[in-house]
């Protein structure tokens, strides 16, 4: 491989930014801290530290493990497999999936809380993605990705902007499209 690029958004690669400081890998992190209501991006020992009570933090500790052996597998894939990226539902459905997976090495307890889980991921997967912009108002932001409701009266002037097509009044504003993978 001769890229040093990220595969998701083309910065530099390294290990800590391909599992924790990429924007895409970003928006799994914040899904999953949202879900288990705990502090998950920021870097491998917001991750990590969950990992010396193993039984009590038994499904969150297989849904950090799903997360990263996904991130390195879709890496993997896309470096050596020719496959292209398309959006960050693509890794999402990888986590459901190996999550599923996993259920049978679940406790009874565990299994009820990792099925509340990967609800909880699906209904995510349905939503539509929404463009944030980094500065409100700024011109030269660039937009981002997110499930993440605004918080608070948003407006399309004030950094939120739903998707639209060519015949909407914004059409002159950069869109993302989010494809299915």
């Amino acid at each position: 491989m001769n890229e040093k690029s990220c595969v998701f958004c083309d910065e530099p690669e390294s290990i800590s930014h391909l599992f924790f400081d990429c924007c895409v890998v970003n928006i799994m992190w914040e899904l999953c801290s949202s879900i288990f209501g705990i502090q998950l991006s920021g870097g491998f020992e917001n991750v990590a530290k969950w990992w010396l009570s193993r039984k009590k933090h038994a499904v969150l500790n297989m849904c950090t493990s799903a997360v990263l052996w996904c991130i390195w597998n879709m890496r993997n894939v896309f470096c050596f497999q020719g496959e292209v990226w398309s959006d960050a539902k693509k890794l999402l459905r990888k986590v459901v999936a190996m999550l599923k997976r996993w259920h049978c090495l679940c406790t009874e307890g565990n299994a009820l809380q990792l099925t509340e889980v990967v609800r909880q991921m699906e209904a995510r997967i349905k939503e539509p993605l929404r463009i944030i912009w980094d500065s409100p108002g700024s011109s030269t932001a660039l937009p981002t990705t997110s499930w993440e409701p605004p918080l608070g009266p948003h407006s399309p002037s004030s950094g939120v902007l739903p998707m639209h097509d060519s015949h909407s009044p914004n059409s002159h504003l950069p869109v993302i499209t989010a494809g299915l993978g």
